[in-house]
């Protein structure tokens, strides 16, 4: 791991694998609210961390106003980051980890005392901040009753016990995803997607019966075969929650090897009736190559969503 990339980084390198897992990735499609809110709350606790990693490598303005811009974005960003963790959690339907985190709740608490709502917290009390420096800052504050008092807050470590924790969070939360794959993947790791598929012999018998035409029989007997390995195939991948459009290539093999199966079913039910095909001879030669050609990159497409699933984690 390179030694730029922070914890929080990492680990949210970690979930984008997971959620962009194809299959992953196309049920959470299906919920377009759920899934822009993902998309944004993996983006903000990411920039939210860069904003972070700059507050402490940074140097320190001298000047008064920078330096409330700076303490009071580094406050932002941490409420930032909170939020989307929260929002990421609800978008995968896991319950919100914050509330485990009585730190994370201080630290919220200060920001809207410092930052947030500082001339009139809910609670009838207001708050000012009158120094600042690096690693902290001093508030005044104003209860609705009893006396003034004043406070250091340790802000460069507010914001290093966030990062840690959220990084904790953040890799629980990888623990989580990679068991659920895994499991997933334990179920069909033995039941090969190649099987469902079936051999390339029908797809043979099938030329056979284009050179010669009156073995139309021969043409039907396998046409229908392949028609039913075809569904084989399709039930395979719906067993993992995988749809014909979840792989786009898968898509577009199958649904072209449908169309060509659908024309030999046709041309042969011709022959089988005495009457001429749309097809002629010549044109289902050119069919046939078609069919081999899709039928082989199915196969070759079912063999490394087998090779995936039997993969060791």
């Amino acid at each position: 791991m390179s030694e730029n990339i922070s914890p929080i980084h990492a680990a949210m390198g970690v979930v984008r694998d997971y959620i962009n897992d194809p299959r992953r990735k196309y049920a959470l499609l299906k919920n377009y609210k759920f899934w822009n809110q993902l998309c944004a709350s993996m983006d903000a606790i990411e920039y939210s961390d860069h904003a972070v990693e700059a507050y402490m490598s940074g140097d320190f303005p001298e000047g008064r106003g920078e330096q409330y811009l700076r303490v009071f974005g580094l406050l932002q960003s941490l409420i930032v980051q909170q939020d989307a963790v929260r929002n990421l959690y609800e978008a995968l339907s896991y319950k919100n980890p914050l509330e485990a985190f009585e730190k994370l709740k201080e630290i919220r608490e200060i920001r809207n005392d410092c930052s947030g709502h500082p001339t009139m917290r809910k609670n009838g009390s207001s708050h000012f901040a009158f120094e600042m420096q690096k690693n902290r800052l001093s508030v005044i504050s104003y209860p609705s009753a009893g006396q003034t008092y004043s406070r250091e807050i340790a802000t460069l470590s507010l914001a290093q016990e966030q990062q840690k924790i959220v990084a904790g969070i953040l890799g629980d939360l990888n623990n989580v995803l990679g068991a659920e794959e895994k499991k997933h993947r334990e179920l069909y790791k033995m039941i090969k997607l190649v099987d469902a598929l079936g051999v390339r012999y029908p797809v043979e018998k099938v030329s056979e019966a284009v050179h010669r035409p009156a073995d139309y029989p021969l043409g039907l007997i396998n046409v229908a075969e392949i028609k039913r390995n075809m569904g084989k195939f399709r039930t395979a991948l719906a067993d993992r929650e995988i749809e014909l459009d979840t792989y786009d290539s898968i898509k577009y093999v199958y649904e072209g090897m449908d169309y060509v199966v659908g024309e030999f079913e046709k041309y042969f039910q011709s022959l089988k009736a005495g009457a001429t095909p749309r097809l002629s001879q010549q044109d289902a030669e050119v069919f046939w190559i078609a069919l081999e050609k899709h039928h082989a990159e199915l196969l070759e497409m079912a063999a490394e969503i087998d090779a995936e699933y039997s993969k060791e984690s």
